[in-house]
């Protein structure tokens, strides 16, 4: 029926295959020759190139350049605030990413204004705060936002904007995310990619060829947020949440919002199964609606 708002426990199945919720693992196992749309983006590990931003003196900055030398924009301005684009233990930086590569185990870097870079969390366990602002993609075909394999990150309180093509958030190590807004900027790849193990907590997700992608072996943790799937692919299975490996989730609001989807190709959550690995589905709670206007669109497809 369509649209369609289902609690976990009723699910659309097809073929003969039943889907459920149980409140212990259940494997939905699916054959290899299903295939989802093809995702352009790819497992990265992106050389990155950092924004520079200048930043002066208030006062006296001509006649401070000809007596000393000129204080560095990653340094803290005047009357205690701190100057730059980010900033990490009381220091600012004139990009994002130095931020991040200056920063130790443990610290939180700050986003201070909005920024338009594409940045890699790499060999530590940080805190990024976006501090309400909006961290932009630069279209040069990488993920705005990547947690590299062996690194620990906690993303919160503010946007995250894809590019042109490519994926918006990659997680090759451990993340959690709580209060982010990410949208996709194609329709090309999934606006969210997961190699890794992540938890999302809370925000809200929309766009790309699938909202969340789960790769083999990957765990994927949904407790809470908002997740829109806005266009559908009219060549292969697309769903708000797509998943390869192991999914737990246990509340959020999924949304398919593409009303005139081809039959049955655009679904709320789609477990299938690539290669040798077995993908495994877990809902325990959250809201999942299908918008379509073919009643025969899929909720929950696992076969």
């Amino acid at each position: 029926m369509c649209p369609m708002m289902l609690p976990t426990a009723a699910f659309a199945a097809d073929d003969g295959a039943a889907s459920g919720v149980s409140s212990s693992p259940t494997e939905l196992i699916q054959p290899s020759d299903q295939s989802e749309g093809a995702d352009a983006g790819a497992s990265s590990a992106d050389t990155l190139a950092a924004q520079s931003e200048s930043t002066g003196e208030a006062t006296n900055t001509t006649a401070k350049a000809v007596n000393e030398e000129a204080a560095p924009a990653a340094e803290t301005g005047g009357e205690g605030t701190t100057a730059g684009v980010a900033e990490v233990g009381g220091k600012g930086y004139s990009s994002l990413q130095e931020a991040i590569n200056a920063a130790l185990g443990g610290e939180t870097v700050t986003l201070l204004t909005d920024a338009t870079e594409d940045v890699t969390i790499a060999g530590k366990n940080i805190t990024l705060d976006l501090g309400g602002k909006t961290l932009t993609n630069t279209n040069a075909g990488k993920a705005t936002l990547t947690i590299a394999k062996g690194a620990t990150a906690t993303v919160k309180n503010g946007s995250i904007v894809g590019g042109t093509d490519f994926y918006t958030i990659q997680n090759n190590g451990t993340a959690t995310l709580k209060d982010v807004t990410a949208t996709a900027g194609n329709t090309g790849s999934s606006m969210l990619d997961n190699w890794g193990t992540l938890t999302i907590a809370s925000g809200t997700y929309t766009g790309g060829l699938d909202t969340v992608k789960n790769e083999p072996s990957a765990k994927l943790t949904i407790t809470g947020g908002t997740f829109t799937l806005t266009k559908g692919n009219s060549k292969g299975y697309t769903g708000v949440v797509f998943n390869y490996g192991a999914l737990e989730i246990s509340g959020g609001t999924f949304i398919q919002s593409d009303k005139s989807a081809p039959y049955g190709q655009a679904q709320v959550i789609h477990t299938d199964k690539s290669g040798s690995a077995t993908p495994s589905t877990i809902i325990t709670g959250g809201t999942l609606k299908n918008l379509c206007t073919r009643s025969t669109a899929w909720t929950v497809r696992a076969t």
